[in-house]
């Protein structure tokens, strides 16, 4: 059973959820049905699950040959691939049904594309041809918003579509972190991450251009969506803390520092969970 969660990548699931809840309780505004919200919640995990799972699938030779995923299920061979490709084809049927039952098309047909986009186009075209991989496909991370919007109001609006950028603008340094830290093994497998394609030094530079580009996203997102002040200072010192600690990766001279990334994870969840809280919060008040 462990091995089979461990195929989820149960910390992606968890960051997909936490950007997909606030945009299910902005779209509800004063009238949250409670069972819309679980209903899209359960059946976001299950698709990024259905994906993640799809995604070691179609890795397992390719995780074999890296030290940082020898050791997953696939890899190791303790659970069969035949065996996996059951189980992500009953998560994503499950989310599919998930949604459809209880919230909308749109959103059950979102949740479909997502799955595709990262378990093929993803993992079989962009990760191994071209360093701009985790750009392109970070969109498929960034669905969860698209999702519960949609799993409300069956369409989808500015606030959800700059609920999208942000994650989508974030994804990159997020990922490239790691990638900078684990550079070797991923020259070792020929994979052509953006660190062993152009180097630590612009990689770097990346990094921040895209942590500053989240800035002017934020400001509009606030500036459109019905957020309070609180949440607007809040979001706006986090983010700039983000910058400077981008900023300071690119100033140093450490190379392996995955502070960034840890940064990062933590970064996302208080941004996300602080909207959530936000809208909770003003629907209490009034």
């Amino acid at each position: 059973m462990r091995d089979y969660l461990v195929l989820t990548k149960p910390v992606i699931v968890l960051l997909i959820l936490v950007t997909a809840i606030p945009a299910v309780l902005m779209a509800s505004r004063e009238q949250l049905d409670v069972i819309v919200l679980i209903a899209a919640a359960l059946g976001v995990m299950l698709a990024a699950a259905s994906a993640s799972v799809f995604n070691h699938l179609l890795e397992a030779d390719l995780d074999q040959r890296m030290y940082r995923t020898r050791s997953r299920p696939l890899a190791r061979g303790t659970i069969s691939k035949s065996a996996a490709c059951m189980f992500a084809t009953a998560l994503g049927i499950a989310s599919v049904l998930m949604l459809l039952w209880q919230t909308t098309l749109v959103a059950a047909l979102l949740a479909v594309v997502a799955i595709l986009f990262y378990a093929l186009l993803y993992t079989l075209v962009l990760k191994p041809n071209t360093p701009q991989n985790i750009v392109i496909g970070g969109a498929a991370g960034a669905v969860g918003p698209l999702i519960g919007w949609a799993a409300v109001t069956g369409g989808l609006s500015w606030s959800a579509w700059l609920l999208f950028l942000l994650i989508f603008l974030w994804t990159p340094p997020h990922f490239w972190a790691l990638a900078i830290h684990y550079r070797r093994d991923y020259k070792h497998a020929d994979v052509p991450m953006y660190p062993t394609v152009h180097g630590v030094a612009k990689t770097k530079r990346m990094i921040f251009l895209y942590v500053l580009a989240i800035l002017p996203v934020l400001l509009c997102f606030n500036l459109v969506s019905d957020t309070s002040q609180w949440f607007f200072a809040i979001s706006m010192v986090v983010s700039l803390y983000f910058l400077y600690k981008s900023w300071s990766f690119l100033r140093s001279n450490k190379q392996n520092d995955l502070s960034l990334f840890h940064f990062s994870c933590i970064y996302v969840l208080l941004l996300f969970s602080g909207i959530s809280i936000d809208q909770l919060l003003m629907v209490w008040l009034q």
